[in-house]
Order: structure tokens, then C-alpha cells, then sequence
């Protein structure tokens, strides 16, 4: 499973990171997290559909959460949001 998280704020990014690695490990879920500390960064990768979950913070600067789950949201051709 692979899950994108995004946060501008460093400590909220690393404390979801921290909770979801546990339920993986404690599930024996096979995972990969990978996080951005900026929404920037997830849209310059544009490969959206590469990710099973994506974790969003509403409240960032330039481009809000619900701004991005509807960038994503373009991207994707199954999934939703």
C-alpha cells in the first residue's frame, strides 16, 4: 500500500506518519509512506494514481486540502475521493 500524506506543518506531518506506520506494522500491512510537507510538491509529481491513500490538511497555504483532493480527483480515472 502506498500512502501519501500531506501537511505544511512538520510536527502534525510527523505525528500522522507515526500513527499510520503503527496501524500498518500492527496490522501487517505491507506500506510505503511517503510524505510532503507542501502541496506544491505532490502536484509537481502528478502521478496521483500511484497512491492507494492520500492523507490531506485542510488549511495550507497557496492550495487548501479540498483544492487538492479536487486536482487529484482530475487525475485519477477509478477512484474517488
Amino acid at each position: 500500500m502506498k500512502i501519501a500524506i500531506i501537511d505544511d506543518e512538520q510536527i502534525c506531518l510527523n505525528q500522522i506518519e507515526e500513527q499510520v506506520r503503527n496501524v500498518c506494522e500492527n496490522n501487517n500491512l505491507e506500506h510505503k509512506i511517503i510524505c510532503y510537507d507542501s502541496p506544491a510538491h505532490i502536484v509537481d509529481e502528478e502521478d496521483f494514481s500511484a497512491f492507494d491513500i492520500v492523507l490531506l490538511d485542510i488549511d495550507m497555504p497557496g492550495i487548501n486540502g479540498i483544492e487538492l483532493a479536487s486536482e487529484i480527483n482530475k487525475h485519477r480515472r477509478s477512484e474517488t475521493i
